[in-house]
């Protein structure tokens, strides 16, 4: 399967590394690049992910790693992995992110 990110994820890593650069740079770093390899990661095991309970759309996961959920979509008919956001863990999902 292929994987495709929205914009969205972008945008969550650099608002991450920010908000942790702020105590702890190096930290920060290392975070973001293990938070977008993990990213990457999914497109060899699109099923590793649990089904999200707020959505309970068998194709849409989340992989829990550290304080994050990388939530992304499986999509057979197009062969593709949508990846959609990474949440932090204290955050409602249903509130962070809209899935249809």
């Amino acid at each position: 399967m292929k994987l495709h990110l929205a914009e969205h994820v972008f945008e969550d890593l650099k608002t991450i590394y920010c908000y942790i650069a702020t105590d702890t740079p190096e930290r920060a770093n290392k975070t973001v690049r293990y938070l977008y390899g993990q990213v990457i990661a999914i497109e060899h095991t699109p099923y590793i992910g649990r089904i999200v309970p707020e959505y309970n759309i068998k194709m849409v996961r989340a992989l829990i790693r550290k304080n994050y959920h990388i939530v992304y979509k499986i999509n057979e008919e197009d062969d593709m992995i949508h990846g959609l956001a990474i949440v932090h863990s204290s955050r409602l999902l249903s509130n962070a992110l809209r899935v249809e």
